[in-house]
């Protein structure tokens, strides 16, 4: 089985600047590489458990990578997403990235 990309610790305005262009380079060499289908896209997925800081330029690099991989028709899914990463997926819009783990949300 072939291990899960990661995403780093920190997802903030002080990270994102050197992040994005390894992240838009892995987009571009997992192209073809489908990992899981979801809606008739093929996807890849994203270990989320290790960001434990994220505002909203982070979610802007995960929106810039989901937009990247869907001009080629694919899908990004952030798994095991921490509770940072979802909650500020939620917040800003985004929780159609996180894998169905995460994707209800909670009653009030």
């Amino acid at each position: 089985m072939r291990k899960l990309p990661a995403l780093p610790p920190e997802l903030t305005i002080q990270a994102v600047g050197d992040l994005r262009p390894t992240w838009l380079a892995w987009v571009g060499a997992a192209h073809g590489q489908a990992a899981f289908d979801v809606d008739g896209k093929a996807g890849f997925r994203v270990d989320g458990a290790a960001v434990d800081q994220i505002d909203a330029a982070g979610v802007q690099l995960l929106m810039s990578l989901a937009h990247a991989l869907s001009h080629t028709k694919r899908r990004l899914q952030l798994v095991q997403a921490s509770q940072p990463l979802a909650a500020a997926c939620r917040m800003l819009g985004a929780e159609h990235l996180l894998a169905d783990e995460h994707n209800t949300r909670a009653a009030a």
